[in-house]
């Protein structure tokens, strides 16, 4: 009976002895650093950052390894499937604490992400020794800025041909360009009509000579379109309208796609030509 119990301890003293990873090397605790502060720690300005920085990607959105979502203080707080991820007022006891300090595994951030350091360490538990509080106000979205693409950046990301087969647009880049399709008949090449251009697309208050400010990444022919060639090369406009979120189409226009905040109506380049309204997003 003696015996069998020191077999049983031996086998124990692995989970006993210093944290090791896979490979057998020893895995030494981040070093604990005192801030020296009594100031409050505030999650949404130094905390949330962090977890931004540093956990996000593998808990948040469709993706909550552990099931556990850091995307909000209100899913940290519940906790995943290991349990609550911080007790407030016990920052050395909470779950979070343990993973990335490497005492508890499985050590977090994983082997091969950036991992946390001593000063982020250090003020994650004095947030949790304070009391884990909650953000003091609304997290401020940051501000999308849409600049040019670089000038050798012209990749053909969208072609759109009209309901009457007779024109294609066709993007590059931030351009819009429309060609006539029946020209393309007897192994010719495909006749240049026009290019559109949006009077309202700037960039730091100056005109851009584009379709859009971006990348043109999709387009659709509005069906009530005149699509003759006739039409094409006369001095009529066609309409573009821009959305960041959702696309909306004026009539007898193509529509694009791209990435946009702004909202504007674009006319062809002079002479203009006839062509559906194009929506980019």
């Amino acid at each position: 009976m003696r015996r069998l119990f020191l077999f049983a301890l031996i086998a124990l003293l692995p989970s006993l002895a210093a944290a090791q990873d896979k490979e057998g090397k020893k895995v030494e605790p981040l070093a604990v650093v005192d801030l020296k502060r009594t100031d409050p720690v505030s999650y949404d300005k130094e905390i949330e950052p962090i977890f931004y920085k540093k956990c996000i990607t593998c808990h948040s959105g469709s993706v909550k390894e552990g099931k556990l979502d850091m995307a909000t203080y209100e899913g940290l707080a519940k906790g995943g499937r290991r349990g609550v991820a911080f007790i407030p007022a016990k920052g050395s006891e909470s779950l979070v604490y343990k993973l990335v300090h490497k005492e508890m595994k499985p050590y977090m951030p994983p082997k091969g992400e950036e991992p946390i350091t001593p000063q982020e360490l250090a003020l994650l538990k004095l947030w949790i020794d304070q009391g884990a509080k909650a953000p003091s106000g609304v997290r401020e979205a940051p501000k999308v800025v849409v600049s040019l693409p670089p000038a050798n950046v012209v990749p053909v990301r969208a072609v759109a041909v009209s309901p009457d087969k007779k024109l294609v647009a066709g993007s590059r880049g931030n351009q819009i360009h429309i060609y006539d399709a029946k020209a393309g008949k007897d192994g010719k090449d495909v006749a240049f009509v026009r290019t559109l251009i949006d009077p309202e697309a700037k960039v730091d208050g100056k005109e851009v000579k584009a379709a859009h400010v971006s990348l043109v990444e999709s387009m659709a022919w509005s069906p009530t379109a005149n699509c003759s060639s006739r039409a094409a090369s006369s001095k009529s406009t066609c309409g573009i309208r821009k959305t960041a979120s959702s696309s909306t189409r004026s009539p007898a226009s193509p529509t694009t796609s791209s990435p946009s905040p702004s909202r504007s109506t674009a006319s062809c380049s002079p002479p203009a030509a006839a062509c559906p309204p194009a929506t980019a997003k």
